[in-house]
């Protein structure tokens, strides 16, 4: 359940570490307007590259592709269950009153939740946006053919790739995902090795990993995990439709738009630079 009072509480600890995190991205994006990138998904056309379309086009193309449209499914997931926002205190009167009902919708809850968990840490496309986030962040350039599929862990992946390089630069995200983030949790969901036992969540899989620490994860505790996972979630789709609008009104005063590069190079080995400009007609960005 969304809780207004766990909302308000979390809310500027979360937001002051994605605004961190976006900022120093911005701050140390080694080639101008790379972070836009991150917002228009610029990736690697696989198909095009490998000759499977009938007309010749750059592999290296901006817009949704399935990793967005997959995303914004998820999306649609996401935003009904968190505008389900409820009173924290009311709930806690109400399971006096009717403990045996408000416990079954609150276990439900808490699986819908779970599953929110899950797909948040899974997606392609929320992996690859904070993927580049960290290469903007510490100097590197966007990676247009970052595949999220090449590492064979999640875990390796978010820890090693994404967390780790940032400690320095950007603590208060490294410690957003230290608080968040787990790979215990997120292998539970997944193979459902979990259940309930009271207003506890109990993990049946401590023993697959020695790595793995827990053994049930109180159901407040999970209250404050989930709330910082749906407020970050929150605050980069916040920040990305920030990115957008200043770099939309950014490419209205320049008659061929912004510049960004691909790794493609051109005839004098230099990277291919492309053109884009901002439709506000339409909403959309364009190449020229």
């Amino acid at each position: 359940m969304v809780f207004r009072e766990t909302i308000k509480k979390l809310d500027r600890g979360v937001k002051k570490a994605v605004d961190d995190f976006f900022r120093t991205a911005e701050q140390n994006q080694k080639t101008e307007n790379d972070i836009l990138l991150v917002k228009i998904h610029g990736f690697l056309d696989r198909e095009s590259k490998a000759g499977l379309n009938k007309i010749r086009f750059s592999e290296y193309v901006f817009g949704p592709g399935q990793e967005g449209l997959s995303a914004d499914r998820f999306y649609e997931f996401f935003n009904i269950y968190r505008h389900q926002i409820t009173s924290k205190k009311n709930f806690l009167e109400d399971i006096k009153k009717q403990k045996d009902e408000v416990e079954q919708a609150e276990r439900m809850s808490v699986d819908i939740e779970l599953l929110i968990y899950l797909k948040f840490w899974e997606s392609d496309l929320i992996l690859r946006q904070l993927y580049n986030l960290k290469n903007l962040a510490t100097g590197s350039r966007y990676d247009w053919n970052f595949d999220p599929n090449k590492f064979w862990k999640r875990r390796e992946l978010i820890r090693l790739e994404i967390q780790q390089p940032i400690k320095a630069i950007s603590p208060l995200f490294y410690d957003l995902i230290d608080e968040t983030y787990s790979a215990q949790i997120r292998n539970a969901i997944a193979h459902t090795k979990y259940y309930f036992l009271g207003r506890n969540i109990n993990l049946t899989n401590k023993l697959d990993n020695p790595h793995y620490k827990l053994f049930n994860i109180p159901f407040d505790d999970w209250e404050i995990r989930f709330h910082k996972v749906i407020l970050m979630y929150n605050h980069i789709i916040g920040n990305l439709n920030r990115i957008n609008i200043k770099y939309a009104e950014k490419s209205a005063d320049l008659h061929n738009g912004l510049a960004i590069e691909t790794p493609k190079k051109g005839k004098h080995g230099l990277n291919k630079i492309h053109w884009i400009k901002y439709d506000d007609n339409f909403k959309r960005w364009y190449g020229k």
